[in-house]
C-alpha cells in the first residue's frame, strides 16, 4: 500500500464546492437518516461532485486503490469511516478514498479496522511491511503498536 500524500482540501479550486459544503452536507445526511430510520441508508452526492472527486483522487492515488494498490477497471470512492455509522463524515475529504470494487465490497459498512488509513502521517511501508525476497511474500512487521 503507497502513503497517500493528500492535500489540503482548501488548496482544491476544483472542489470549492465541497471545501465549503462537506459540513453541511454531513449534518444534512445525518438528520435525514435520523428521521427516516430505515430508509435513511440512502446517499448521494451533492450536487455533481462526485466526478470532481473522483478525478482528484484518481490523481492522488496514481490511478491506484488506496488499500490493495491495483489499477481498477471499475473505480468507487470510499468511505474510510463508513457513512451508515459516521454520517456526519459523509463528505469528509480525510475520510474519502479511491478504491476498487473488491476493497470496496469488502469494506460495506465496516471500518476498516485492521487497515492502515494510507494517509496517516505516521505511516510508511517501511514502518508497517517488508518484503521477503525467498518466499516473494508481503510481511506484516512484527510489533507494531497498537496505535499504529
Amino acid at each position: 500500500m503507497e502513503k497517500i500524500y493528500r492535500m489540503p482540501l482548501s488548496d482544491i479550486t476544483k472542489l470549492q464546492n465541497l471545501t465549503m459544503n462537506w459540513e453541511t452536507w454531513g449534518k444534512e445526511f445525518a438528520l435525514y437518516r435520523e428521521t427516516k430510520g430505515a430508509e435513511g441508508k440512502k446517499f448521494s452526492w451533492r450536487e455533481g461532485i462526485r466526478p470532481l472527486l473522483l478525478v482528484v483522487l484518481e490523481e492522488q492515488t496514481k490511478k491506484h486503490c488506496s488499500f490493495c494498490d491495483c489499477k481498477p477497471r471499475t473505480i468507487w470512492i470510499e468511505h474510510y469511516y463508513p457513512k451508515a455509522e459516521y454520517p456526519l463524515k459523509a463528505y469528509d475529504w480525510k475520510n474519502l478514498f479511491y478504491c476498487c470494487q473488491p476493497c470496496n465490497q469488502a469494506a460495506s459498512n465496516q471500518v476498516f479496522e485492521m487497515t492502515i488509513k494510507p494517509d496517516e502521517e505516521y505511516y510508511t511501508f517501511d514502518k508497517c511491511f517488508y518484503f521477503d525476497a525467498i518466499s516473494c511474500k508481503l510481511i506484516v512487521q512484527e510489533n507494531l503498536e497498537q496505535q499504529n
